[in-house]
């Protein structure tokens, strides 16, 4: 998530999306005063590698401080508690709580998320839960799509699935479409590059980076990865996200 005073702008980071991708772009632009909230470490070392990094989330900045410094040290395990007990600002927060706990004006700032196809949400969900231990110390995420398709059912009966790919909560207040720059992840790069310019932001030689992506066969697209009855349950889950973008059932 980030809160660009600099820019004008709030980031509200989407799950299963790309999102990553997309923040840790748009952290190079981060003024001092903005706030950019801690990801993944791994990830968050790779935006070290940019350029770019977390801050101003922490309600002390010497919690931001030391963990930097873990991470510059090379140290790719899990978020420690001290970093998620001294959050102001957390991951993805929905826009009704960035308004709630942002201590100045933000009015006229642009909303900027991004969307994906629910089913395609579904599978990437399952695929990196499978292989997250391996994929925060280094690894890949590439679970056979058998493991993809067993444990999606797993996820849908414990309501997990509801909880980490339903971003309609997350960019709406009470209900109301409210963002101005609506990135899809099948057109991310061009969508990406779309809100440099339309947010006065330098284009040139900023690109995606890749996070978080799996060796799944891709040959096979993800509503074929799912039964039917696990693509009633995603429609179900997210049967807003379909009807305001038209998705395909």
């Amino acid at each position: 998530m980030i809160i660009s005073h600099e820019h004008r702008f709030i980031f509200v980071k989407s799950r299963k999306t790309g999102g990553t991708s997309v923040e840790i772009a748009l952290s190079r632009f981060a003024g001092p005063d903005d706030v950019v909230t801690p990801i993944t470490p791994r990830d968050e070392i790779l935006r070290l590698k940019s350029g770019a990094r977390c801050q101003n989330f922490a309600n002390d900045p010497a919690i931001e401080h030391r963990y930097l410094e873990e991470l510059r040290g090379g140290n790719v395990a899990a978020l420690p508690r001290y970093i998620t007990a001294g959050q102001k600002y957390a991951n993805h927060m929905t826009l009704a709580d960035i308004l709630r706990q942002v201590d100045r004006s933000v009015e006229g700032y642009k909303i900027v998320s991004v969307e994906r196809h629910p089913y395609d949400k579904a599978v990437s969900l399952s695929n990196f839960l499978l292989g997250y231990r391996g994929y925060i110390a280094g690894g890949d995420l590439e679970a056979s799509l058998e493991a993809i398709r067993a444990h999606i059912d797993e996820l849908i009966a414990s309501g997990k699935m509801r909880e980490k790919i339903r971003n309609w909560d997350l960019y709406t207040l009470d209900g109301d479409y409210r963002v101005d720059h609506m990135l899809q992840h099948q057109d991310l790069q061009d969508d990406f590059h779309r809100l440099l310019g339309a947010l006065d932001l330098p284009a040139f030689g900023v690109d995606l980076p890749v996070t978080k992506r799996g060796l799944r066969d891709r040959t096979v697209p993800a509503r074929e990865v799912l039964t039917s009855g696990q693509r009633i349950a995603i429609q179900a889950i997210c049967a807003e996200e379909f009807e305001f973008f038209s998705y395909e059932k």
